[in-house]
């Protein structure tokens, strides 16, 4: 953040370093939608203590979902 003047800068930054790219329109709307969803549950004060979280399984390919449990003082 202390690198550029906007959250759609930032993204392509963290793109540019993560990714030696830059990110597609889509990327960067998707980005900037988590980051509003991200930001609306840190200003609740406590973050949620379950997380869903998607894979790939790495032998297979083959996607699936989990539920993380997080622990309150983690």
């Amino acid at each position: 953040m202390k690198e550029t003047r906007s959250n759609e800068e930032a993204i392509a930054r963290v793109f540019a370093l993560t990714s030696s790219r830059p990110p597609t329109p889509e990327e960067t709307r998707r980005c900037l939608a988590h980051w509003s969803d991200i930001e609306a549950l840190l200003s609740k004060g406590k973050p949620p203590l379950e997380l869903r979280r998607d894979a790939i399984e790495g032998n297979t390919g083959e996607k699936f979902s989990f539920n993380e449990k997080r622990h309150p003082g983690a």
